[in-house]
């Protein structure tokens, strides 16, 4: 499936995992994917990974400080860091959020 363009059936998942990419216009769809009780575990690299020396550059795919939550807004976070961490030997900046949708 083409995470960029395919339709994503309303509550058709109990868990939606996302690592390593943003798309924040289709992030909307990505939570109404998520069924009431289910849970997003996502993951992706923040805008001062460029200090890193290594992985994505642009704009459009690096978060800013903050916005994973907010971007994951109105779930319900259990988890959310912010950190740097060593991925295959190399310091990644990353963000990670652990959120269930709640009942309805």
């Amino acid at each position: 499936m083409d995470l960029r363009t395919s339709e994503i059936a309303a509550a058709s998942f109990d868990v939606v995992l996302l690592f390593d990419y943003l798309d924040r216009e289709r992030f909307p769809d990505f939570l109404r994917a998520v069924r009431p009780g289910g849970y997003l575990l996502a993951e992706t690299f923040l805008v001062s990974q460029r200090q890193q020396g290594w992985g994505p550059e642009s704009d459009e795919h690096l978060l800013q400080p903050g916005e994973l939550l907010r971007l994951v807004s109105p779930f319900e976070v259990f988890l959310s860091r912010e950190v740097i961490e060593m991925i295959d030997g190399r310091p990644a900046a990353v963000a990670s959020v652990l959120a269930i949708n709640p009942q309805k």
